[in-house]
């Protein structure tokens, strides 16, 4: 006996094919959109994380300097340089990659608006398709069927 991990599509009739096909795409639109700002905001967040941490003490020049002339720092200070040197090597990837998302909001939200009204539109559709042509004769011929059994 074979059990099905994933359900199969309504491919028994198109029109409620049409109508659960909307209704994904109507669930899945906010959710895309969604799912994207939530990555824009995290992003975000980073960075701003990252820039209030950037901000080196005055000692950080001069250890810097110390360090690019070949001058012996203590380990602290070392330290101290490498740390925020990683953290404005960091804030320029998180600000990179917060600009390609930037990029792709308009194109995002016109998509995520383009699947939710094909959604819209299928299930406004497919529902009374499917009662009217498919449910309705099918239950006439139910009681049909009902009544010459009687």
């Amino acid at each position: 006996m074979d059990i099905p991990l994933i359900p199969s599509p309504p491919t028994d009739n198109l029109y409620k094919f049409m109508a659960l096909a909307g209704i994904v795409l109507l669930v899945a639109a906010p959710f895309f959109w969604t799912t994207y700002r939530l990555k824009q905001e995290e992003h975000l967040r980073a960075e701003l994380r990252w820039m209030a941490e950037a901000q080196p003490p005055s000692e950080y020049y001069l250890a810097k300097v110390q360090i690019e002339h070949g001058e012996t720092v203590s380990l602290e200070r070392r330290q101290m340089v490498e740390r925020f040197d990683y953290a404005e090597k960091e804030l320029g990837r998180v600000s990179d990659e917060f600009a390609a998302l930037e990029s792709y909001k308009l194109t995002v939200s016109i998509l995520a608006a383009t699947m939710g009204t094909i959604g819209l539109s299928l299930a406004a559709f497919g529902f009374p398709l499917w009662y009217v042509r498919v449910q309705r004769p099918l239950d006439r011929l139910l009681v049909r069927e009902s009544k010459g059994l009687k």
